[in-house]
């Protein structure tokens, strides 16, 4: 059965005029496909700097209660409700809600910018390699660009939700509470398979990503697909995802 969903899920992507990237665990057995090419992260690399926070919390080098100051030249644009809000001080526990949630890009760099590029960086490719953090959110680099595989953001998604202390708690809240539900998880949000998840997104021009855990039937599917694609082929990328999505939830429904 579960060969498959493997065949299900390969000729969908193979199929597609644009590049994918797509790592699946399914109680244990994997299976990848073209998971170790690294793709522009969007805002899957939030998952390594949530990743990192949690080592500095497990040293006592950082408080999720630690107060973080947001001035006025911290404010970008993109996704985000900080630049909307008053006052402009947040605990370290509120800027990880805020990454995750609402894909929050002040959020993300006061984090960044308090933990440590080229620190968060160096963990990143000691642990995950295929992760990739060089510039900040809404901050183009030319010497260098944050990308992820879909291994990398497997493995991450995984750490993040299999484990239980207090930071990853905060983590985990947030991750079921994104607000992005139109690709992977699509089809438990809108009702079509009674079930939950946890996902995180992201999007740029020419990318539409998800890394989603999908609960149905006691059972869970852990999901990357990355996608890139030319002008126009957007749409061709969202229901790709949501096609994957639909896979997975109906294997597990049996």
């Amino acid at each position: 059965m579960l060969e498959n969903l493997r065949t299900q899920l390969t000729a969908l992507c193979t199929a597609a005029p644009f590049a994918t990237g797509l790592a699946v665990d399914v109680g244990g057995e994997q299976f990848a496909l073209n998971a170790d090419y690294q793709f522009s992260a969007a805002s899957i690399i939030k998952l390594g700097i949530a990743a990192y926070g949690h080592e500095l919390w497990t040293a006592h080098q950082e408080s999720l209660t630690a107060l973080v100051e947001a001035t006025s030249t911290d404010i970008v644009g993109g996704a985000g409700l900080i630049r909307l809000l008053t006052p402009k001080r947040y605990p370290v526990a509120d800027l990880l809600t805020l990454m995750i949630t609402v894909s929050d890009n002040t959020a993300t760099n006061l984090l960044i910018d308090r933990w440590g590029m080229t620190a968060i960086n160096d963990w990143l490719q000691a642990h995950y390699l295929g992760a990739q953090l060089e510039r900040r959110l809404m901050a183009p680099n030319p010497a260098g660009e944050n990308l992820v595989s879909a291994t990398a953001a497997l493995h991450l998604l995984q750490d993040c939700l299999n484990a239980d202390d207090a930071y990853w708690q905060v983590v985990q809240r947030a991750l079921r509470h994104q607000t992005s539900q139109l690709k992977l998880t699509l089809p438990l949000a809108s009702g079509e398979f009674a079930g939950t998840w946890a996902n995180k997104t992201g999007e740029l021009a020419d990318v539409e990503h998800d890394a989603a855990r999908l609960m149905v039937n006691g059972q869970h599917a852990d999901c990357v697909l990355l996608t890139q694609f030319a002008v126009g082929q957007r749409g061709l990328a969202m229901r790709l995802q949501r096609q994957i999505g639909e896979c997975l939830c109906q294997y597990l429904n049996q």
